[in-house]
């Protein structure tokens, strides 16, 4: 895989990973 793919699906890991995190934190601040 060239180094653009690599860093193109990394940051797409780190949006979702981020997006699940902030769903979960706001559920936590909710209850």
């Amino acid at each position: 895989m060239r180094a653009i793919e690599i860093t193109g699906l990394a940051i797409l890991v780190a949006m979702i990973v981020g997006w699940f995190v902030g769903m979960a934190m706001s559920i936590w601040y909710l209850w």
